[in-house]
């Protein structure tokens, strides 16, 4: 019933277009299970699905605030045959966002924009490749742009 985010927002009457603020989500979460709670004649298994979802949205919404948001574009020189661009990234399952989970120490930076102090960290989240914005992509998608032959090497 309530798989992504959009369809979370619109049962409790926020704007899908919109990021909602964690006060927001707690205020419409009360209207919706005032509306739905058993003991007012809704059903168990609804109430519970939505609350299971509000929680984990107010989750996610606590974790993207507690991170400042810098955009910073690089440039990774592709290293030998098998090592590819020198970081280890995988796809965090709730946010299905790409994040850097290591650098390795072969890793060839060619240039870092300034906000990005100087490095790529842990936890970074890949956004783009190129001109390609990336955060609607899967996983495999990602892994078969990073692997095209477009991409300009050294």
């Amino acid at each position: 019933m309530l798989s992504d985010r959009r369809s979370v927002l619109k049962v409790l009457g926020l704007d899908p277009d919109e990021t909602p603020t964690v006060d927001d989500v707690h205020r419409a979460w009360k209207k919706v299970a005032y509306k739905h709670h058993p003991d007012r004649g809704g059903d168990l298994e609804v109430f519970l699905q939505i609350k299971a979802v509000c929680e984990l949205l107010v989750h996610e919404l606590q974790e993207e605030e507690m991170y400042e948001k810098v955009t910073f574009s690089a440039q990774i020189e592709r290293g030998p045959p098998a090592t590819g661009f020198g970081m280890k990234v995988v796809q965090i399952p709730q946010t299905k966002s790409i994040e850097v989970e290591e650098i390795m120490p072969d890793m060839r930076l060619r240039s870092i924009g300034p906000a990005a102090d100087g490095a790529i960290w842990p936890h970074d989240i890949l956004i783009g490749v190129e001109d390609d914005d990336i955060t609607d992509w899967t996983f495999d998608r990602i892994g078969e742009r990073l692997s095209d032959q477009r991409i300009p090497v050294g």
